[in-house]
């Protein structure tokens, strides 16, 4: 819905795309509480806005996953 395409990049990072264009990354990694997320976005100085309004969406939408941990 946001437009995000994710893809495993090794056993514990997903890479977020964007129109063809690397935006961020996901670390999944275990902890007590259940799954931890790690979400960074790849600043870029021509980050256009659809990409940042793209990007807080779907992290949005991470944290909302039930038993995972956002860190």
């Amino acid at each position: 819905a946001c437009g995000i395409t994710l893809a495993m990049a090794g056993d514990s990072v997903v890479v977020a795309y964007f129109n063809g264009e690397i935006i961020g990354q996901i670390g999944l990694g275990s902890g007590r509480s259940g799954v931890e997320l790690a979400l960074g976005a790849l600043d870029s100085p021509d980050r256009s806005d659809a990409v940042e309004e793209s990007w807080g969406w779907f992290c949005g939408r991470v944290r909302e996953i039930p038993d995972s941990v956002t860190v």
